[in-house]
């Protein structure tokens, strides 16, 4: 079976006297030419290149010039408690045998050097790194192994946590403190994204901390190269798995002085929207490989549904919202340019996401008949579907599912949504609500990468309507008439609406003594004005605009 030993030769340090260690050298060489063979003298020698350099075998005389051989070996066992070490001397000698087993030797070799003995001790320098590389494969196996379930237990208790964890602040420590409670990562952290500084700011902490790495993070600007912005900039993972292969850069030499020797940036988003990063450090050399970064990004999906949820909460709970009413003068998406040189207005009543970047959109056109509006969809390419939904005398409704409309998604990466939108002759005015505690100033950055031209014409503090369960009720029961709320009730209580159903709608029927169309009817129409108590007052609110 082939070895690692079979496809890289060993990297051997030699340490003896001087007037021996140079033809041992040179014999060894002439065993197996393709070993690597370094030389030293004395134990700080010995002691500088094992921690230099990668050293897979130290092969010390029982003397070197300043010190004895077991002295050399303590020392090496110090710092490298499984590093292979064979320690040979001209004469056996049980007693010395002895005492290097008690340190640790790896093996021991009584022999003086002739003619036959170099391939000798190359055997024993090949069998003993064989060993120390399976043995470290296999624990390096063992690392990866737990630092893959310690991502499983995180996702697991993130998925079930969602609903019982208040705040995304708390989501976040609570993250943290799972991926750091056992030794498998040293340290993570949660960042926000400033894109007036392009830096990241500390939001929450786990592990053993190291105030430098965040500093610097925070200082990245414009012109850094932290993975933390990195990966917030392309919204793409950046895994460093060898910080001792690289550049001198900052970032990357304090994270070597904390003891770090890995990390990942996670960006964390959904669709289009960015909600931070999350930042996880391993003193494993070669960690965030393989399945583990399938996890991470795994793990980076599953926080961006969990932060868009968290978002959405805090609007719908607040009472108080920021009310932009934006004016884009020169709007430029497929739909309007393919529109050029039409008298047209087309209002977009409603947008709902539909999945990952994709969008429906509930648009009413005036200006434009059905044929039309279905002809300029089809040049458009992000268009997915069109199909009409209503008309009167003089507009037509559509369904449109689309990937994500850049204004949409950019409102959307905020916590926000679009409330109404109307485009008339290519010019957009667009009215937006936002959590209260959004940067107004970021957002309209954000904005104008995308529309120059975009100007906020009012923003305001607006409340949103309150209404009790009570009040809602009312509202209902005065819309529905009592045919239709005996139905809805006998469904409601006889398990119509559970699936599956615990009763079918024939069977209530014949339960109330009428017809099943009758009761399907009743029944729709119930639903109709339940909806229209909800969302009617919206639709009318934008015919006004």
């Amino acid at each position: 079976m082939e070895t690692v030993t079979d496809v890289v030769e060993p990297t051997v340090l030699l340490a003896g006297r001087p007037d021996a260690v140079d033809s041992t050298a040179a014999a060894l060489r002439e065993s197996r030419p393709a070993t690597d063979v370094m030389t030293a003298t004395s134990r700080d020698r010995a002691e500088t290149l094992v921690g230099e350099d990668e050293i897979d075998c130290v092969v010390c005389d029982e003397e070197l010039s300043d010190t004895d051989g077991i002295s050399v070996l303590y020392a090496i066992r110090e710092e490298h408690r499984s590093l292979p070490v064979v320690l040979y001397a001209g004469d056996g000698s049980e007693e010395l045998a002895s005492e290097a087993i008690s340190a640790g030797v790896t093996d021991y070799v009584p022999l003086s050097l002739t003619d036959e003995q170099p391939a000798v001790l190359a055997n024993r320098i090949r069998n003993a790194v064989e060993k120390y590389r399976a043995e470290t494969a296999l624990k390096a196996r063992g690392r990866r192994l737990a630092a893959i379930n310690q991502l499983h237990r995180v996702l697991q208790d993130i998925t079930t946590s969602v609903i019982e964890t208040p705040t995304r602040d708390e989501m976040e420590q609570r993250v943290c403190d799972r991926l750091v409670e056992s030794d498998t990562y040293a340290a993570a952290w949660f960042g926000d994204f400033d894109r007036g500084t392009n830096a990241v700011t500390l939001s929450a902490s786990a592990g053993e901390s190291c105030e430098r790495l965040n500093e610097l993070a925070r200082q990245d600007g414009d012109d850094g190269h932290e993975p933390a912005t990195q990966a917030v900039r392309s919204k793409e993972i950046q895994l460093v798995s060898e910080l001792d292969d690289g550049g001198d850069e900052r970032w990357r030499e304090a994270a070597l002085e904390c003891g770090y020797r890995s990390l990942a940036s996670i960006p964390i988003t959904h669709r289009r929207s960015l909600y931070g990063v999350l930042t996880i450090y391993s003193k494993r050399s070669g960690a965030f490989r393989g399945h583990e970064d399938d996890i991470l990004e795994t793990l980076g999906n599953v926080l961006g549904h969990a932060f868009e949820a968290f978002q959405r909460k805090q609007t719908l709970m607040s009472d108080v919202l920021t009310e932009l009413e934006l004016r884009l003068p020169e709007l430029e998406t497929p739909l309007v340019d393919a529109a050029a040189g039409e008298d047209y207005t087309i209002r977009v009543d409603r947008t709902l996401p539909a999945g990952d970047d994709e969008y429906v959109q509930y648009l009413t056109a005036d200006g434009l008949d059905t044929d039309a509006v279905e002809r300029l969809a089809d040049a458009v390419d992000s268009i997915e579907r069109i199909s009409p939904v209503g008309a009167g005398e003089e507009f037509h409704q559509f369904e449109v599912t689309q990937t994500a409309p850049p204004l949409t998604g950019t409102i959307a990466t905020f916590g926000g949504r679009v409330r109404s939108a109307t485009v008339r002759n290519g010019e957009c005015h667009a009215v937006v609500e936002l959590p209260s505690d959004v940067d107004v100033r970021s957002l309209l950055e954000a904005l104008r990468e995308r529309f120059p031209e975009a100007e906020l014409v009012a923003q305001r503090t607006v409340e949103q309507d309150s209404v009790t369960t009570g009040e809602f009720r009312s509202r209902v029961f005065e819309e529905l008439t009592e045919k239709q709320r005996t139905a809805l009730e006998a469904a409601y209580f006889s398990g119509f609406f559970e699936w599956p159903r615990d009763n079918s709608g024939e069977e209530i029927a014949e339960t109330l003594g009428v017809a099943p169309a009758t009761f399907s009817q009743h029944i729709r129409n119930a639903e109709r004005k339940i909806a229209d108590v909800l969302l009617k007052h919206e639709r009318e609110d934008r015919s006004e605009e």
